[in-house]
């Protein structure tokens, strides 16, 4: 039940963002797209990190300097980080392709299963991802206990995969102006979400929360 609510109100809480133009391991790897032209930067805080990717034409340094020096993690970290950084990029970079990705440092917590608390570890955003047919925005292999992906389409249509336990699980279509959610939970095991773009021109905002 406790479960079901965090999920219930992470829904709302993505809605709210998506509303606003805002979206905010084990032998594998994660892996996760970020476009091939961005330049990566990395800030260290406090009990987590953040990474920015953005292409040359954006103040990668400028967008993380709106996260506050002393923040420390705590479970808010994730959203007020997201919030600062998007409050700024809507200002001054609305139509940039620009990936945020707020990690908690540490080792993963202990093992659970479906019927335990869960705790954020990762959020990965992407916003004005932009891709041809079949290109894809993914973020996959994280050996965690739960997975909530979030997709607004802005152009064309997309195709929705979640992934539990290393195999994948068509969700199916979204067009533009839909909001697409898919979650994947249980034990631990490799959990992600994937997108295929199937239009021409795709062009959408997502972001993925992953638990231990």
């Amino acid at each position: 039940m406790k479960k079901q609510y965090l999920l219930a109100k992470l829904a709302l809480a993505t809605l709210g963002l998506l509303a606003t133009n805002s979206l905010v391991a084990a032998d594998t790897a994660p892996s996760h797209s970020t476009g091939t032209d961005l330049v990566k930067t990395t800030k260290m805080f406090d009990g987590f990190k953040v990474d920015l990717a953005a292409p040359a034409s954006v103040d990668a340094q400028q967008l993380l300097n709106a996260i506050p020096t002393d923040m420390k993690y705590s479970q808010d970290v994730f959203s007020k980080v997201s919030e600062s950084v998007d409050r700024l990029r809507l200002k001054l970079y609305p139509e940039a392709s620009i990936s945020l990705d707020v990690s908690r440092l540490g080792e993963k917590t202990a093992t659970k299963s479906t019927s335990g608390s869960v705790n954020l570890y990762t959020v990965v955003t992407r916003w004005n991802q932009v891709v041809g047919y079949n290109g894809q925005v993914y973020a996959y292999n994280y050996y965690r206990n739960t997975a909530v992906c979030f997709a607004r389409v802005q152009s064309g249509s997309w195709y929705g995969q979640v992934q539990y336990n290393g195999s994948w699980t068509n969700v199916g279509y979204v067009y533009t102006g839909g909001i697409q959610h898919m979650y994947s939970t249980g034990y631990d095991n490799y959990k992600g979400c994937n997108w295929w773009g199937k239009s021409s021109y795709n062009k959408g905002d997502f972001i993925m929360y992953f638990f231990d």
